[in-house]
């Protein structure tokens, strides 16, 4: 096989199939008395994978679960071999796929750090050089010599970052580690993955979330039932994974909604079009409305019912709230939230509600992603989730 250029990710072909067992599991004595072997199913988890990820490039992997993208990642990182075609990176490569993993239990963060340190080859004098700032970053100071099966998910997260990041590597591959660190932590490695772009890294990153997609990444591929469906910019790519989203959406397949506090209402939340029926796709500037209906289980005279908007990363772009509303208990009430000026302009958005006694502030009832929905861009010279409004002037 050629040697690739540092920085540099192939992949032609690439496959991979599994064997899967079907059937219960029995006992050796078992299956010996019954002279019948379990039966085997061949799955192929990924199949046709043909890219090539220049030196620098930030390159994005999504699709749904199951679609393939975890095993494309471990196919790079030589954790799993190929069935068929062939892959390769050049240079020093790092990853960062599971949370612990290339960590020992028992070792505090000292130790592993030394011990990933051996795994990349990296000169000891090297790790003790940077060792105060691989720990710093991780903000660990305090924890450095306690086993890491003590450590939380977001310590793990901290700690594997941070040395991924220090072994200065050629590629960087990341799965979904972003996704347990709070949000300032977050913010920090995204600024560390913006300065190792700038000194011409290039990074493989998986992710079901289409925002860091957006913001980090030059091009993306689509994968699904572990074939590719799409490789383009990421701006195209994530259009085109929200239509099949979209496309794919059953309200009868939605989860049941996390209610977070004390629950004194049953509730029904849906999203209605402006002729008064469910309804989850709208394109930008179409009216819509959030129906609500709530029964009481206890009486509550003075209450503030509130609907919230989330978008693709989880963060609030705004609400309304009606306030002095009274409920008696068992008494079905229907409020209608009617959004015909709205400014969503473009992606998926969750739907949070909340029932408040005005007065002390307790949570009668508090849902999270209630309900969902998607809204289509349809001005050109606008971008982002929202629309902006206002108008140019140009002086002369």
């Amino acid at each position: 096989m050629k040697q690739l250029e540092r920085g540099r990710i192939e992949a032609v072909g690439l496959g991979r199939q599994f064997r899967l067992m079907s059937g219960s599991g029995r006992s050796l004595k078992a299956t010996l008395l019954r002279r019948e072997a379990p039966s085997i199913h061949e799955f192929w988890a990924l199949r046709h994978v043909t890219v090539d990820i220049e030196p620098g490039e930030a390159f994005g992997v999504v699709g749904r679960n199951g679609s393939g993208k975890s095993t494309f990642l471990k196919m790079l990182a030589r954790i799993y071999g190929p069935t068929e075609g062939h892959c390769a990176v050049g240079g020093r490569m790092s990853s960062l796929i599971e949370l612990g993993a290339g960590f020992h239990p028992e070792f505090n963060a000292i130790e592993n750090v030394y011990l990933s340190g051996a795994v990349y080859g990296i000169p000891k004098q090297e790790l003790e050089r940077d060792l105060d700032e691989i720990i710093g970053f991780a903000e660990l100071d305090d924890f450095a010599y306690q086993p890491i099966k003590t450590y939380s998910s977001g310590m793990f997260m901290r700690l594997g970052f941070s040395v991924a990041m220090h072994v200065r590597p050629d590629v960087l591959l990341l799965d979904e580690v972003l996704a347990v660190g709070d949000e300032r932590f977050v913010q920090k490695c995204l600024g560390r993955i913006a300065q190792f772009r700038r000194e011409g890294g290039t990074m493989l990153l998986v992710t079901h979330d289409p925002g860091t997609v957006k913001r980090i990444c030059d091009r993306a591929m689509l994968l699904e039932r572990g074939a590719p469906i799409m490789i383009d910019t990421a701006d195209e790519v994530m259009s085109e994974y929200h239509d099949r989203l979209a496309a794919q959406d059953n309200p009868a397949d939605h989860a049941e909604p996390e209610v977070r506090r004390a629950r004194h209402f049953d509730a029904e939340v849906t999203v209605v079009n402006d002729a008064g029926v469910q309804h989850h796709q709208f394109v930008e500037g179409e009216p819509f409305g959030i129906r609500l209906r709530l029964v009481p289980k206890v009486d509550a005279p003075d209450t503030t019912v509130s609907i919230g908007f989330r978008d693709e990363l989880g963060r609030d772009i705004g609400g309304r709230a009606l306030r002095e509303v009274a409920f008696a208990a068992g008494q079905e009430r229907t409020l209608e939230l009617t959004l015909d000026d709205h400014r969503l302009r473009n992606g998926l958005f969750q739907v949070d509600v909340a029932v408040a006694d005005s007065d002390s502030g307790a949570v009668l009832l508090e849902m999270e992603a209630a309900e969902t929905l998607s809204v289509y861009g349809q001005v050109a010279d606008s971008g982002g989730p929202v629309q902006l409004g206002g108008s140019w002037s140009l002086a002369d």
